[in-house]
């Protein structure tokens, strides 16, 4: 892939586009055509604005969405001389959870924000998804958007940014799982487990460390530790948050430099780290169910 990053979570990609397919381009093929990066992306964005005609479709006052439907629908974040022009109140707020869909508010906007984000979540659980994650447009650069802890949406924003790193951890996952990653090196690659809260509208991630199994841990808002009995019966399970087990189990807990991280751990907690753990875990919600 040959690309730009735009911030942290967001790069541009350039592609070549033709009469049926999308085709990626190399670095390789830039050098041959004597083009830099820079003006790529230049040429990139030049054509992109040139097959923008129409302007974004008004769903509600201040309430944006993309009308394109050409794949590039989320790429018109880069058009900002566009964005700038619509009736907002407060700073551009854009979703583009997928890649035909660009939806766009004001940070000030409680209707327009909540709106946005009820749009966006179905559209994370369809091919072609790309974040979940808001992004607010403030001196020229796109940055990360969550509302305030007492803004009536902060739940759901929340919410979009868990569903988009479990969505993350499931790719990657899948990715090690064709570089044989486990095979060749009999580890077994943890997933993300979502489990709805009774009293809120964002669930809690979960993943299992489990007794005698070499395992890469993704980063969740709490372990399960799975100390193995005889029989079924007897296996013990606690429920721990990550901040507390990964402070116990700091030494066992390595890191391996992946996007998004996960941490490798061959040793099973001993019988004190055991004890802290126990006395850290959290009870869970019989009633939950796991997805």
């Amino acid at each position: 892939m040959t690309y730009q990053p735009l911030n942290e979570h967001l790069a541009v990609e350039v592609v070549y586009d033709g009469p049926s397919t999308i085709s990626v381009l190399a670095h390789e093929k830039l050098v041959e055509w004597g083009v830099s990066l820079e003006e790529a992306v230049r040429t990139g964005r030049a054509n992109l604005r040139g097959h923008t005609q129409d302007i974004f479709l008004a769903l509600a006052p201040g309430v944006y969405r993309s009308p394109w439907q050409d794949s590039y629908g989320a790429a018109r974040l880069l058009l900002t001389e566009l964005i700038s022009r619509l009736a907002l109140r407060g700073d551009p707020v854009a979703l583009l959870p997928h890649r035909d869909h660009l939806l766009l508010t004001g940070s000030e906007d409680e209707v327009g924000l909540g709106r946005i984000a009820a749009i966006a979540e179905p559209l994370l659980h369809e091919p072609r998804q790309i974040i979940g994650r808001a992004f607010v447009l403030r001196d020229g650069s796109w940055l990360p958007f969550v509302p305030p802890d007492d803004h009536p949406h902060q739940e759901v924003f929340r919410r979009l940014v868990q569903v988009t790193e479990a969505l993350a951890y499931g790719d990657q996952q899948g990715a090690l799982d064709d570089l044989h990653y486990a095979e060749s090196d009999e580890v077994f690659v943890a997933s993300v487990m979502l489990t709805p809260q009774r009293h809120s509208h964002v669930d809690a991630t979960s993943c299992t460390w489990t007794e005698g199994v070499r395992s890469l841990l993704p980063r969740t808002d709490r372990i399960a530790f799975i100390s193995l009995g005889v029989t079924e019966a007897e296996n013990r399970m606690w429920w721990v948050p990550w901040e507390e087990a990964s402070a116990v189990m700091s030494d066992a807990m390595q890191p391996q430099g992946l996007r998004p991280e996960r941490w490798l751990v061959e040793t099973f907690p001993n019988a004190d780290h055991l004890t802290a753990l126990e006395q850290a875990a959290v009870p869970v919600d019989d009633s939950a169910t796991y997805r």
